[in-house]
């Protein structure tokens, strides 16, 4: 066996660029807490993987159906990789596809690269980024624990459904009137569901919004049926309890 081939057994991810780059937004940013600062890559029950990033006040919990992962694993994923992985190139042959982790270094290559017959560690035309970028040694928490409860709920579930470009101006107000730089915290509440939402902040009292909301779909699940296979396979019927 050789020493590529080695690496390869030892650690072999492949992730679709613009979920990693999705998926690391959620990251830790803390040193303290070095096994969050990175994208936990697992592989998913019905194929693909899964990318779980947090920083233990928000996650994020992608499904990749083209992602691989030979084994559970912590990527680090450098700042250059993440700005190429949205990066739009003139070309259209430098799109990027796929990040593969091999040992200890990324590769990040192109739509056209043909993951079937192509070596991601053979640095050819359609490869867009390479770099150091080593496996995170620590013991990610089970996110599976933070879920709401499992299973597919449908009916009469509190829910509202918000423009996510109108959250921002109301973040920008309260901010300003507050005098500060950082994003305050803010409370979004419905009488009923389809009415008008009120967006208050318990930090600027002289600050009310109204915020319209939009369709929500009839039938909810607050676990998608992905993640519950997830957690049917771990054998946890019931996080919550």
């Amino acid at each position: 066996m050789t020493e590529i081939q080695k690496e390869i057994a030892a650690r072999h991810v492949r992730i679709t660029a613009k979920k990693l780059a999705a998926t690391e937004l959620f990251r830790s940013r803390e040193e303290t807490r070095y096994y969050l600062n990175g994208v936990y890559v697992e592989p998913h029950a019905d194929g693909g993987v899964i990318l779980v990033a947090t920083d233990g006040h928000k996650m994020a919990v992608v499904r990749d159906v083209d992602g691989f992962a030979n084994a559970p694993c912590i990527c680090t994923a450098p700042a250059a990789l993440v700005t190429a992985c949205v990066k739009n190139p003139k070309a259209v042959t430098g799109m990027p596809g796929f990040v593969h982790f091999v040992g200890n270094v990324g590769y990040l290559t192109a739509r056209a690269f043909d993951i079937e017959k192509e070596n991601p560690v053979e640095i050819g035309r359609y490869h867009i980024w390479n770099g150091y970028a080593p496996e995170i040694d620590g013991t990610f928490p089970d996110w599976r624990r933070v879920l709401p409860f499992v299973g597919e709920v449908v009916g009469n579930i509190p829910h509202m459904a918000i423009n996510g470009a109108y959250v921002a101006p109301f973040v920008r107000a309260v901010s300003m009137i507050m005098g500060v730089t950082f994003a305050p915290h803010l409370s979004f509440m419905q009488a009923a569901e389809g009415s008008p939402i009120a967006v208050q902040s318990e930090t600027a009292c002289d600050f009310y919004g109204v915020l319209m909301p939009v369709r929500a779909p009839k039938e909810t699940k607050l676990v998608p049926a992905w993640i519950a296979a997830e957690i049917e396979k771990a054998g946890k019927k019931d996080i919550a309890a």
